[in-house]
């Protein structure tokens, strides 16, 4: 994971702002889930729904609260990083991969073409991040039981 730079978004966000490697490491200490959120990148309207999901104080509050996410742009090194070891999800943009920091299982991903993300631009903004916050939730909610479980 070392070499993996996260981009930073120019708004405040949710978003942690180094590297994939210190997301991890951050997440393990805080006993949180990873999200990868992966971007098109630039002015594409793929990335500015996305975006716009992100933004939703629901949403901005359940990451900032309960998860350690970080967002990475297609074509960016941290990019092709992410790709040696998840090449099937780094291959979907734009795309969201929820891992579990301690073993790098996936807990959810969803990517371009699925219905979730596929949504994204048809529904309104508000529907879109109420089922983004719901899926949110239900993933941590199962990642947090599975870490008591195994304490």
């Amino acid at each position: 994971a070392r070499g993996l730079q996260a981009a930073v978004m120019s708004s405040p966000s949710a978003f942690h702002g180094g590297d994939v490697a210190s997301a991890i490491q951050s997440a393990r200490a805080s006993a949180r889930p990873l999200l990868i959120a992966l971007h098109p990148g630039g002015d594409d309207a793929r990335s500015a729904s996305l975006d716009a999901v992100w933004a939703d104080e629901d949403v901005r509050g359940e990451l900032g609260d309960h998860w350690v996410a970080v967002r990475l742009e297609a074509s960016t090194a941290a990019h092709r990083n992410f790709a040696q070891i998840y090449p099937a999800h780094a291959s979907r943009v734009p795309s969201v991969v929820a891992l579990d920091p301690n073993d790098g299982s996936v807990l959810f991903a969803s990517g371009d073409g699925d219905a979730e993300t596929s949504s994204l631009g048809v529904g309104t903004t508000r529907q879109n991040a109420e089922a983004t916050c719901g899926r949110l939730r239900e993933t941590r909610a199962a990642f947090q039981k599975a870490m008591a479980a195994a304490a």
